[in-house]
């Protein structure tokens, strides 16, 4: 391993992440139930954007995609790359509605869209997977921080986990989305540099990236290499429907000051999350050539930027990689909370119901402390929590366009599809998602010709979002 954090580094650590901290609290302890989950619906769109952007790259794609390349190649990130293209695209078209919607049902999470469209039960179906969800990716997020601090510091892995986790719980319970979003731009400037400085250090002197594909071993160029062919047509094909099932998205479009904003938010992120996938990709692919050989998938990025940093230099890429995952465990989290909240116990907004909130927030996120204990592998937790998400988007999507859809088939779709995802996890762990949505799909339109429309439906919400 390389050189240990010196008291400069662990002085930049602390210094930043008590300035982060006091913005959070200052911004977010202040304000109702509303302000605490949506920010009041008057996100700007520049604070939207960065606030998205930051999200966006935490372990399931700075971490995710680097260590998933050091593992197996570059298929993952790009999948990853291609579907995120996708369906940020696809977003950009339907962010208007789902601002709008948040706006004519005071809504806060994606399953009550679901719930306005089909009924309790969809509604119920799709909070039970959204939980399942986003406790995985909450995991994976303190997985990460736990191995960094393992890695720069030498406490036990454990640990570090339990300490990290704390934190950033006790913190979000506090500051909520509105305090999320105005830390999130400080986070994004700190992965901005120090990631463009940590991909300069790398690719200079003898380790020239016209270089790299030469030095590699075989394979590691080739896409189909991380999960075969199955997994390359499949993400491609299916990835793309996940960020329309990202529920931290729909809270960010729920937060926006109006449906255009929404709008173009989606659309210019990429020109940043995309350079950013392929950047992650370059930092696996050096670790596979500068890490030592027996470096653990989870911990070889953070084992690189200990070799390359110099001393007195190690706190920023500390502060960097923080930056990027307590970014996205924070959003994970408010999620998480806002589905309890609203899906599960049906709470409204109102006087006293700031301290509920906070209260939810803070039970759910040391629940997913535990889901991490459970899932120990940041890529597998990913990969989990994608594949069985992925079995909202038909119901979301189809309904929306189709008047013929009915509850009866969305909430079998949603249960049958994650029951077979959840089900080939152990068997094929990087393909389950293809069964699952073979079942949800068939499931989905054979019941919707055999089913007609209950009292609860609304086959005509497009029509009333457009209005």
């Amino acid at each position: 391993m390389g050189n240990m954090m010196n008291i400069i580094d662990y002085s930049t650590v602390i210094v930043y992440l008590i300035f982060v901290v006091c913005i959070g609290l200052v911004y977010g302890a202040r304000g109702s139930a509303q302000s605490f989950w949506v920010n009041d619906r008057k996100t700007s769109w520049i604070l939207l954007g960065v606030s998205l952007i930051a999200t966006q790259l935490g372990a399931g794609a700075i971490v995710g995609i680097a260590t998933g390349t050091y593992s197996g190649g570059i298929g993952l990130g790009v999948v990853t790359m291609v579907s995120s293209t996708v369906g940020f695209l696809a977003l950009s078209r339907l962010a208007p509605y789902i601002q709008r919607f948040g706006v004519i049902y005071d809504a806060i999470s994606l399953p009550e869209f679901l719930k306005v469209r089909y009924g309790r039960s969809c509604q119920l179906a799709a909070a039970i997977v959204v939980l399942f969800t986003y406790f995985s990716l909450l995991a994976a997020q303190f997985l990460a921080i736990g191995a960094i601090v393992h890695t720069w510091t030498e406490i036990s892995f454990g640990l570090a986990v339990l300490i990290a986790a704390v934190g950033v719980v006790v913190y979000i319970s506090i500051a909520g989305i509105r305090g999320d979003m105005v830390t999130d731009v400080v986070h994004f400037i700190a992965m901005l540099l120090v990631f463009g400085v940590f991909l300069i250090f790398l690719m200079s002197g003898d380790n020239s990236l016209l270089t790299l594909p030469d030095r590699l071993p075989s394979g590691f160029l080739d896409p189909v290499n991380f999960g075969g062919w199955s997994f390359l047509i499949g993400g491609v094909l299916f990835g793309g429907v996940v960020p329309l099932v990202a529920v931290e998205i729909w809270q960010r479009a729920y937060a926006a000051c109006n449906p255009e904003t929404a709008r173009r938010v989606f659309a210019g992120s990429l020109l940043i999350i995309i350079p950013a996938y392929v950047g992650a990709m370059i930092i696996g692919l050096y670790s596979v050539l500068l890490v030592p050989a027996d470096t653990t998938e989870d911990a070889s990025m953070f084992v690189l930027m200990a070799e390359i940093f110099p001393p007195g230099l190690y706190g920023f890429a500390v502060v960097a990689v923080f930056a990027t995952i307590l970014s996205t465990a924070n959003s994970m989290i408010l999620v998480v909370s806002a589905s309890v909240y609203r899906d599960i116990f049906g709470a409204s907004f109102g006087e006293g119901k700031l301290l509920a909130s906070r209260g939810i927030t803070f039970g759910v996120g040391f629940a997913g402390l535990v889901f991490a204990f459970l899932v120990p592998s940041i890529v597998q937790s990913i990969l989990n929590a994608i594949y069985v998400l992925g079995v909202i988007a038909l119901p979301i999507v189809v309904g929306l366009f189709w008047r013929r859809a009915t509850n009866i088939a969305a909430t079998l779709c949603i249960v049958s599809g994650a029951l077979v995802t959840a089900g080939f996890i152990p068997i094929a762990p990087k393909q389950a998602f293809l069964p699952g949505a073979a079942v949800a799909i068939v499931v989905f339109f054979v019941v919707t010709f055999l089913t007609k429309h209950g009292p609860s439906e609304n086959p005509d919400l497009l029509d009333e979002l457009r209005s």
